[in-house]
């Protein structure tokens, strides 16, 4: 026997059919079509609304967009945006002190670096003195 094939818009249209006809509850209706209640009572109002064209997929585009960016006037306080951090006496990346690389980055990653070898060496000790024996 083949699979029985139907379309979405069938499945919507039995649906309302099996909803009208009140032999079923919404929530064994929404079980049996392996739908969530919200979406029942979505195609539900949407059939009550404009009928069997409401059941038809839609589209799921934005109904608008956002105005495009309108330049402020020159002299405007937010012509340009701020510079840096928010604390002028922070150095570094949006006052988080976290320092670029012409303000003390070189430093800061040699201790990257001194953390990543010691971590390295830890890992070669644990495996020359741990108890598995490595295969030659």
């Amino acid at each position: 026997m083949p699979w029985k094939e139907t379309s979405i818009m069938d499945q919507r249209i039995s649906f309302i059919r099996d909803y009208l006809s009140g032999d079923y509850t919404k929530k064994a209706l929404c079980m049996h079509y392996g739908i969530s209640r919200p979406t029942g009572d979505k195609w539900i109002q949407r059939y009550r609304m404009y009928g069997l064209e409401g059941l038809h997929e839609r589209s799921r585009r934005p109904h608008g967009y956002p105005p495009p960016h309108q330049p402020s006037p020159a002299g405007s306080a937010s012509a340009t945006p701020p510079q840096g951090g928010s604390d002028p006496d922070r150095p570094g990346r949006g006052g988080q002190g976290i320092p670029n690389d012409d303000e003390g980055g070189g430093e800061l990653a040699a201790s990257f670096e001194r953390l990543r070898d010691r971590q390295a060496s830890s890992r070669v000790y644990s495996l020359v003195h741990s108890s598995i024996s490595l295969p030659p």
